[in-house]
């Protein structure tokens, strides 16, 4: 039960996001409210589409993969927080930026 409500979460989440971004889109486009039409806005909710499947799947694969392998390797922060960062903490932070710069290459 707790774990379809988190999915419910997670879709709701993301279908409110993509409509805000969707309505953002629409109503700051210049050609689509002088003259709106189907065919601009097909365009537009398949091009957010398209951009918000990068999004998910960048999002979760840190969330689920990086921050785990993460916080597995980061046993002793408890006691010593002042501890400077070992290399596996480089390691998951490069991983990241790549992640993000991926995305963003996706995206664009």
């Amino acid at each position: 039960m707790m774990q379809s409500k988190r999915i419910l979460r997670h879709l709701l989440f993301w279908a409110v996001f993509f409509c805000t971004s969707l309505f953002n889109e629409l109503s700051f486009s210049s050609s689509f409210t002088s003259d709106p039409d189907w065919d601009t806005f097909l365009k537009v909710a398949l091009s957010q589409g398209l951009i918000y499947v990068v999004k998910v799947l960048v999002v979760y694969y840190c969330i689920y993969s990086i921050i785990p392998r993460w916080s597995a390797n980061q046993s002793s922060i408890a006691i010593n927080p002042l501890r400077a960062a070992g290399k596996s903490s480089f390691k998951y932070l490069f991983e990241f930026i790549l992640t993000l710069l991926a995305g963003t290459f996706l995206y664009a």
